[in-house]
């Protein structure tokens, strides 16, 4: 299971007329999906990654096995919850994933 978010990433160029004056252009601009359970170095590897639950035993396909409970708290943080559907167990409660800005 992954969270994440879609964002908007840009990339500008600025330039200086000889009088000094700055002008800017987009030079491209493209909405990209952000994981929410890992971050990224400068090189695009994996730095810092979250298990957000596991199962016992494994789930199988075709078969839910999740209950996702997601909300907003007063602080715009998102909490997660994560039921078990098979064993009734909350593996998750109230996890803070993500400060909404």
């Amino acid at each position: 299971m992954d969270i994440g978010q879609v964002v908007e990433m840009g990339k500008a160029e600025l330039s200086y007329d000889s009088s000094g004056k700055m002008t800017s252009g987009i030079v491209k601009s493209q909405n990209t999906y952000k994981s929410l359970t890992y971050e990224l170095d400068w090189q695009g590897n994996i730095i810092k990654s979250a298990c957000i639950a596991q199962l016992n035993p494994l789930g199988t396909v075709g078969k839910d096995r999740l209950k996702i409970h997601l909300e907003i708290d007063d602080n715009r943080m998102l909490l997660l919850t994560v039921t078990d559907l098979l064993t009734q167990q909350v593996l998750v409660y109230k996890s803070a994933i993500a400060h909404l800005y």
